[in-house]
């Protein structure tokens, strides 16, 4: 749910007297705002402000013939055409989103956008970003007149409002450079220009660059604009300025000496942030970390907790100033922890982790008030759903190890302590929490109850499974309340067979299920079993095999759950069509064209769009340029939709031919291209660079057996397939450097995928090089284009050392280059024989993946011995030891070894130096895994010679 709806609907009736009512009218107004209305509301803006524009409380003497904001002869009438009612465009008449439309499109754009700049230009507000755009108005219409000039305010008034703004401290030059930081259009630029300046800007010049429709992809871009922002909204007070010559003092002499005698270092004169202003602030930040960067999350946490610790009272009588101080404290309390709650757009579930710092942060407040912030329910809500995504702690794994592997799943007591131990020591974090929030006096709702289903352990219900998954969508129509427990019913089991059973148990007697139903139970019906038999239920999308041992033939047959294809028929037969997740569920485990054809026409989205994407995905010849109607259709269709739809293009491609043999005589190899052809176009006119498609694509030309080659003419399968792999690896990386040099993104995904599929590319020519000089040319683009994502990724980021920002606490890399991608790159760098890389991958694992040079530790996950990413870590030094043993001399071994050593005792870590035992185990271990095995036999061969 977005901000503008969420914080400030549920906060803004308790704290009506601190909230602008024009903030709170806009947030609760749900009809769009008319043409002949906006002309208006802009003009009289300057007491209602909305946007962090309201520096100054009252208006400069302006001549009585000066123009009326509604002067305008072309201004529409309410019979005009352009009072059409259209919400994307009537919500954006702010004045700094006019000046941003100014600096961009200039004048003529369009008439929509003409008038509203024609309102602003007649404008007497004295708000920043209307006197910058009559200002940069006044320069153009100078060198350039245009119609604007009979709208646009007389000088002698725009001077008027500049001798003003100078009272307060702001010059022209202070103006300059507002429409210099704002002018450019490229966003990186933008926030480069405003990182460069040490004066302080406004805040609607800090939220036009944040703006959300631009996207930041480089961490170093987000450190810099944190640290600029961290400044202007924490930092030190206004600066001082000198009145300037150029005003005539003596013709005012009164204001003159008032204001030379101001102090213009207190806090009045610096740029305010009011509270819904600055969680408007946060709330873009946090957007911007979550697609970019999540680890800066507690960062922007700490900002939050340094603004609440410094709020001032308000210069008001006949109120409690201290009242005041705790309502807005509790406000941005809450409304943060509602926007730390939001999930990260890769990996959402592995960057939870950053989610829950930031709210530790904001929950630490309570140690450092004189009275702690009051968590309203929103606030509790928030809190459940990011401990409910969490990885599970110690108690967790323990309880959910007792559940009997019957529905339901009660605990079971394997001993004495298991019998005295009481029930609600079993309980989850995220239920546990809903317990507190019954305590603090919270009624519980739906939306409650959906959260204790997913936790494991709902009051006066049955018990379920602990499921990790992220916060579902709780809305507050009536039959969402009742929907989503019955939809987290059927998440939190095991297997098919005991979501069906709760898909047949509705919470109200006739009730038929939604999409949102058929939605969770298909994930169950097309989830693969779990590999490991020690697997725990909940951790993930795998199920677990169903224990019917006892149960007779005719049991089994009524708890058996339907196959995928009759459950559809039967949501069709109910009239339910698939859309949303529903339909992207079906689309992305469709094994057929067919049938993604007929997913999306039963939708009827957009049938234009699906019958060109079927028609293109399925043409013979690939085409690198489409006509102008083709390239229309593709871009109307849902991203989220022509994702999923690329899932399921990539489940119908075809194997290669040692795995179907001469079985397939015609492959349909023409699916891949047309694939990557249509993603270019499709992403090419996306505003923000959404990784999520090309990832699909990555991920398909990664795979073992793909086939990219029509089948051998005369060619022995062995040699088939040699080609058909280095072919795959040409295709991956004409892609890889197409993403890159469009988007600049390298990212863990793409890292991994490339690592993948260079393995698989080594071991077909058999660990030889120098067969082929094309075979050697692809291999050594990719080796060289992975060493430098790998640079890329694990570099850190030059943070900002002034102490003004230094509570920050920035994290010193941008990327998270873990445990999982370094055992990765050391098995491909093996493969390759780069022995130069690996020696220098082991330094920068003991120097700044463990922390021996006392900054902060890159690979602090593999830090807890039950943690996963200790036992990958190992790995890796196994691996390297294994390896490099016969490559390097023993006294570079005693050295690595020692100080492993050494820092394992000077921070307490449990690690240490793989032993010969260990490295013999690992050895006997790598001989059972297919090419794994083929590399290390060809490695002993050649260290024996």
């Amino acid at each position: 749910m977005l901000l503008s709806t969420l914080p400030l609907r549920r906060y803004a009736p308790r704290l009506g007297f601190l909230v602008d009512s024009s903030e709170y009218l806009r947030a609760n107004a749900w009809r769009p705002i008319p043409c002949f209305h906006a002309a208006r509301r802009l003009a009289t803006a300057a007491a209602n402000a909305v946007d962090g524009t309201r520096t100054f409380q009252s208006n400069p003497p302006v001549p009585r013939n000066c123009q009326n904001d509604d002067a305008s002869p072309k201004s529409p009438s309410k019979n005009s055409p352009l009072c059409s009612w259209d919400s994307k465009y009537f919500e954006q008449w702010a004045p700094s989103y006019v000046l941003r439309q100014w600096l961009t499109k200039g004048y003529g754009a369009s008439e929509r956008q003409d008038h509203l700049q024609r309102s602003a230009a007649a404008s007497r507000s004295t708000r920043l970003p209307i006197v910058a755009l009559q200002v940069d108005m006044m320069r153009a219409e100078t060198a350039r007149p245009t119609g604007l000039s009979e709208h646009l305010i007389a000088e002698q008034v725009l001077a008027q409002k500049l001798e003003f703004l100078a009272s307060k401290g702001i010059m022209m030059e202070d103006i300059e450079l507002w429409l210099w930081i704002l002018r450019p259009e490229d966003p990186v630029e933008m926030a480069s220009r405003l990182s460069s300046t040490d004066r302080p800007v406004p805040p609607f010049v800090i939220l036009q660059v944040l703006s959300l429709r631009r996207e930041y992809n480089d961490p170093v871009t987000l450190s810099r604009l944190y640290v600029s922002i961290s400044r202007a909204v924490c930092g030190e007070v206004f600066p001082q300025f000198s009145t300037p010559e150029s005003l005539d003092c003596e013709r005012n002499p009164p204001e003159a000496t008032s204001v030379s005698q101001l102090d213009k270092a207190s806090p009045q004169y610096r740029y305010r942030w009011p509270p819904n202003l600055f969680i408007r602030l946060l709330y873009m930040m946090t957007r911007h970390s979550l697609h970019t960067w999540p680890a800066s999350l507690p960062s922007i946490a700490r900002l939050a907790e340094r603004y609440i610790e410094t709020i001032t009272p308000p210069e008001r009588k006949g109120i409690s100033q201290e009242l005041v101080v705790r309502q807005r404290q509790n406000y941005i309390h809450n409304a943060a922890l509602v926007i730390f709650s939001h999930n990260a757009r890769s990996m959402p579930l592995a960057n939870l982790r950053y989610n829950w710092e930031a709210q530790k942060v904001m929950l630490a407040l309570s140690m450092k008030l004189p009275r702690p912030p009051v968590i309203d329910q929103a606030g509790f809500r928030a809190i459940r759903s990011v401990l409910g995504g969490l990885r599970r702690s110690k108690p967790e794994r323990f309880a959910a190890s007792r559940l009997s592997k019957a529905w339901p799943p009660y605990r079971q007591a394997w001993d004495g302590l298991d019998e005295k131990r009481p029930v609600e020591d079993d309980y989850s974090r995220s239920v546990k929490a809903g317990i507190l929030a019954r305590e603090a006096g919270y009624a519980p709702q739906d939306a409650d109850l959906t959260l204790d289903i997913i936790g494991g352990a709902a009051l006066g219900k049955m018990p379920f499974i602990n499921y990790r998954t992220t916060s579902p969508k709780l809305g507050d129509e009536a039959s969402s309340s009742v929907i989503m427990p019955w939809a987290a019913s059927i998440k939190a089991t095991r297997n098919a067979q005991e979501a069906w059973q709760a898909f047949l148990r509705p919470p109200q007697a006739g009730l038929l299920p939604c999409a949102i139903i058929y939605n969770e139970m298909f994930l169950k019906l097309y989830a693969r079993e779990v590999i490991r038999p020690d697997a725990l239920p909940g951790t993930g999308l795998e199920v677990h095999p169903v224990h019917e041992a006892n149960l007779t033939e005719f049991e089994k047959a009524r708890l058996q759950p339907p196959h995928p294809s009759q459950l559809y028929e039967q949501m069709r037969n109910q009239g339910i069509r698939p859309v949303g997740p529903c339909l992207q569920v079906l689309l992305k485990n469709a094994t057929s064209l067919k049938e993604i054809a007929r997913y999306l026409m039963d939708s009827r989205q957009d049938v234009q769009a699906s019958r060109m994407f079927i028609e293109l995905i399925d043409r013979r010849k690939p085409a690198e340029h489409y006509e102008p109607d083709e390239v229309k259709h593709i871009l109307n269709m849902p991203l989220h939709v022509f994702r999923a739809s690329a899932v399921g293009v990539t489940r119908t491609l075809p194997y290669s031919w040692r795995h179907e043999g001469l079985t397939r005589k015609n492959p349909d190899l023409h699916r891949m291209e047309n694939l990557i052809n249509i993603t270019r176009i499709r992403m090419g006119h996306e505003k923000n660079s959404n990784m999520s498609v090309w990832h699909v694509i990555f991920d398909a030309l990664a795979r073992p057996a793909i086939a990219v080659l029509p089948q051998p003419g005369g060619l022995p399968p062995g040699a088939y397939e040699i080609e058909n792999r280095i072919h795959a690896l040409r295709i991956f990386m004409r892609v890889f450097h197409h993403v890159h040099k469009t988007t600049g993104i390298v990212d863990i995904v793409m890292f991994d995928k490339l690592c993948l599929i260079l393995r698989r590319a080594i071991t077909a020519i058999n660990f030889q090089r120098g067969q082929s000089k094309w075979f050697d040319d692809v291999i050594d683009d990719a080796h060289a284009t992975l060493k430098a994502a790998a640079a890329k990724l694990s570099q850190r980021i030059n943070t900002d050392k002034d102490q003004r920002s230094h509570f920050l606490k920035l994290p010193s890399f941008g990327y998270r280059l873990g445990p999982v991608q370094v055992r990765s790159y050391f098995r491909t760098l093996a493969y390759l024989g780069d022995h130069d890389e690996l020696l220098t991958r082991i330094e920068w694992i003991i120097s700044e993946g463990l922390g021996e040079d006392g900054r902060e530790e890159l690979l602090d996950t593999a830090r807890d011995p039950e943690h996963p990413d200790h036992e990958r870590l190992y790995i890796s030094l196994l691996m390297f030891k294994s390896y490099m043993s016969h490559q390097v001399p023993p006294e570079t071994m005693d050295a690595l070894k020692a100080r492993v050593i050494k820092i394992s005792e000077e921070k307490g870590l449990a690690w240490s130096w793989p032993d010969d035992e260990d490295v013999a185990s690992f050895m006997d271990a790598e001989r059972y895994r297919g090419d794994e095995a083929a590399f290390w036999e060809v490695a002993q061969r050649r260290g024996r010679k």
